[in-house]
């Protein structure tokens, strides 16, 4: 005759083990979707502070007599002269001005020292540049993002900023092939 379990027995050893895998398995599920999105949310973020930038710079411009800042002198020679978000201050003229209080930085390589895969970057280029004159005699800038976390290569939304000889018309310098995202304005 076949023994009567009771009624108090818990769970065997290998049920509990089955839970606590199926626990684990559904854990690292949910972990891996967050990074995602974590990743996602940091590039949302840069394509912010690119609008916030843009909008910083016309500022500066209508309250400097037309004029974009300066790359800060401090950066002149870390990052072939350009100015980056992976070095404090970040475009210093905007926060000395007043019209922005803090200048963005990229959100993973804020504070950092060296050029950095994600920073912003930023550059003023003097009236008829002799390598690049798009412009035609006219300063401009050009503001980019070095990388995002979830697209390779060129960001969709980004504008674009190139120069084009204007006697022949050939290309002589695409910024697009440097930076993930970029734009330029002239003065």
């Amino acid at each position: 005759m076949p023994k009567k379990r009771s009624h108090n027995s818990g769970f065997t050893l290998i049920e509990l083990l089955v839970v606590i895998s199926i626990i684990g398995l559904l854990s690292s599920i949910a972990l891996v979707g967050m990074g995602k999105a974590r990743l996602k949310a940091r590039d949302a973020k840069r394509l912010a502070d690119m609008r916030q930038l843009q909008i910083g710079l016309d500022m500066y411009y209508e309250q400097n007599n037309n004029n974009y800042p300066n790359p800060d002198a401090n950066q002149g020679g870390m990052c072939g002269g350009w100015n980056t978000s992976s070095y404090d201050p970040f475009i210093t003229a905007l926060k000395n001005s007043g019209v922005m209080s803090k200048v963005p930085v990229d959100p993973v390589n804020s504070g950092a020292t060296g050029c950095g895969i994600y920073a912003y970057r930023y550059y003023r280029y003097g009236p008829n540049s002799p390598s690049c004159d798009p412009c035609k005699g006219k300063s401009f800038y050009v503001l980019g993002i070095n990388s995002f976390e979830t697209v390779g290569g060129s960001h969709p939304s980004s504008p674009g900023w190139k120069c084009v000889d204007s006697n022949n018309g050939t290309l002589t310098r695409d910024w697009q092939g440097e930076f993930s995202w970029v734009m330029g304005r002239c003065e």
